[in-house]
């Protein structure tokens, strides 16, 4: 998977018109990468890395949760 700052992240981000530039897409790159490793993906390519771990690390945490414990709430 390779769809790190894709222009379809960009499109995806518009606001009032304007598409989100590359350098505004890290964030997007993070969740489509998350989304990707849990769906299998074997690898992804990513420019920030350490945003994409995170991400997948945190999927990965929630997604073990099981669905009768209370996911803790955000403050």
């Amino acid at each position: 998977m390779a769809a790190s700052r894709k222009r379809f992240l960009g499109t995806l981000l518009t606001v009032a018109g304007k598409s989100a530039a590359p350098e505004e897409r890290d964030g997007a790159t993070a969740a489509i990468t998350a989304v990707s490793a849990f769906r299998g993906a074997w690898a992804v390519r990513v420019h920030d890395v350490g945003s994409s771990l995170d991400a997948v690390k945190v999927a990965a945490r929630m997604a073990a949760v099981p669905k009768t414990q209370a996911v803790p709430k955000m403050q």
